[in-house]
């Protein structure tokens, strides 16, 4: 018989504990807006960036998420330019997150 000797940790980031969802995905300037909605399990903060591929910026904000709470962002999609783009959330723990969407 053998027995474990080392105790094994699991960690969960708050990146971990936060729903994102983009729609729609793909979209176009007629689309008018995107919608980015966010559901956290957790009380945390957040730097949400849209970049494209180039790393140009085009879209920055920062907020706070509340535990067991739904937020909803809206773009006007006109601010955004066609290709892919990604969102990109830095949550207060350091911990990452990033979705890609793409505007024709």
């Amino acid at each position: 018989m053998f027995e474990l000797e080392n105790d094994t940790q699991h960690t969960l980031n708050e990146s971990d504990m936060v729903n994102v969802n983009i729609f729609p995905n793909p979209f176009d300037s007629s689309t008018g807006q995107v919608s980015t909605t966010i559901e956290s399990l957790i009380n945390c903060r957040y730097n949400y960036t849209i970049v494209d591929a180039n790393n140009q910026l085009y879209h920055q904000q920062h907020g706070q998420l509340k535990a067991n709470d739904k937020t909803e962002l809206i773009i006007k999609a006109q601010i955004l330019p066609s290709g892919q783009l990604f969102h990109k959330f830095v949550f207060s723990d350091g911990s990452v997150k990033i979705l890609q969407t793409l505007k024709d």
